[in-house]
């Protein structure tokens, strides 16, 4: 979580940009990944490949896939 004085400058895209990578190097094939986001903000994680498959609630996954 990006304090709000601190929001839209980047700084949740460059922590969300590290933990995908840590992930997508360290993590075993078909890991499943979880997070809940604050309602509004799901287009943000979206573009790191988590998506919302659960209607009615806040909580998002993406599955590491070493292709």
């Amino acid at each position: 979580m990006v304090h709000p004085d601190y929001q839209k400058k980047g700084i949740g895209k460059v922590i969300m940009n590290t933990l995908v990578e840590y992930l997508n190097t360290n993590a075993p094939d078909k890991a499943f990944v979880g997070l809940f986001a604050s309602q509004g903000i799901e287009k943000f994680y979206e573009k790191f490949n988590f998506k919302d498959f659960s209607p009615d609630m806040t909580g998002m996954f993406t599955v590491i896939s070493k292709k």
